[in-house]
Parts: structure tokens; C-alpha cells; sequence
């Protein structure tokens, strides 16, 4: 047969226009239908899972908006991600055990990270109760830091992360008078 469709695209079609889904995620009042054979080959958790045709996930570990934006990315050959809930996908990608996904993020978060996002990321994490494990954003502020200082948010940093980024060498400042003036 000449015009045999290739079984790989018609796969990748069915699974991207979410053609015949065979399970259905509900977190909180949102619910995703999908194929549970694309979440078995990302996540270790769905792995693990039994064969369920719907399946509950934690809000507060995987919003709606996150694992839209994972089942987009398991599904994309070419997977980006966003900067706007990069913390929220990696915090759901630790819970769903995705460890390709997370490296990903990590590399994101490590590499494509300026001051002012720093900032905001340190800021996104103490929203999301994962400020322990990003406070290294406040470390990588430089010149941002009289900005920072402005801010409503520096007025809402607890005392650890304020010594912490007041203790940084690197900070961008004129004297040492504005970092004492700061605090």
C-alpha cells in the first residue's frame, strides 16, 4: 500500500487534538479530559497509578492552569516554557514526579533569569510556600536592589530573606550607607 498513513502521526494527531481521551483529571471544579498514556510516559506518579478513569489531583500541588500548561508540553515537540508560572509547574512537576520536566524548569529558572524576574520569582515563591527552596533568587540581586527596596514587597520580606540579601556582596548600591539605610 502506497498511501499507508504513518501509525506515529496518526498517534501524535489523535493525542493533540485530544481525539477518544480515556481519562479524565478533575482538579478542583476543572476537569481535563485526556490520554493516561501520555501522562504514563512523563510521570513516574501516573506510573504508579492504577488504571483509573478519573482521577483526582490536589490543588493546592497542581493548579488548573499548571497541568494545562504540562499536558501541553508532554504533547509539543518542541516543549517552552513560560515565565509567568514556571514555580508552579515545577512544584507540580516534583509532586507528579516528571523529573525531565523538572530539570527543565530548574534550567530555566537557573540560566534565563534576570534581577527584576529574580525578584518577582522570590516574591511567587512565597506565595506558593516554596520560599526555602528559592531563596537563591535573592542572592542574584544586583542592580535591581534600589528598585527592590521601593517596593511594597521588600516591606513584606520576613527577617531571614532580608538578612540574606542584605548580607550579599554583590548588591548594586553607590555605598554601603544604602543598604543600611535600607534595612
Amino acid at each position: 500500500m502506497k498511501n499507508k498513513p504513518n501509525l506515529y502521526e496518526l498517534l501524535v494527531k489523535m493525542a493533540k487534538d485530544r481525539l477518544r481521551t480515556d481519562t479524565v483529571i478533575k482538579i478542583g471544579d476543572c476537569q481535563f479530559p485526556v490520554h493516561f498514556m501520555v501522562l504514563r510516559s512523563y510521570s513516574q506518579s501516573f506510573r504508579d497509578a492504577g488504571y483509573e478513569l478519573q482521577l483526582e489531583l490536589p490543588e493546592n500541588q497542581v493548579t488548573p492552569r499548571c497541568f494545562s500548561l504540562i499536558y501541553d508540553w508532554m504533547l509539543t515537540d518542541k516543549p517552552l516554557l513560560p515565565r509567568l508560572g514556571l514555580l508552579e509547574v515545577l512544584r507540580a512537576a516534583k509532586f507528579l514526579k516528571m523529573t525531565q520536566l523538572e530539570r527543565q524548569c530548574e534550567n530555566c529558572l537557573l540560566d534565563g533569569c534576570r534581577e527584576d524576574a529574580a525578584a518577582l520569582l522570590y516574591v511567587e515563591a512565597r506565595r506558593l510556600d516554596m520560599e526555602r527552596s528559592q531563596r537563591r533568587f535573592l542572592q542574584r540581586i544586583s542592580k535591581f536592589f534600589l528598585t527592590l527596596v521601593a517596593s511594597e514587597e521588600f516591606l513584606d520580606l520576613p527577617l531571614k530573606a532580608l538578612l540574606l540579601l542584605l548580607n550579599s556582596s554583590m548588591l548594586g548600591v553607590n555605598s554601603e550607607l544604602e543598604v543600611f539605610m535600607s534595612a
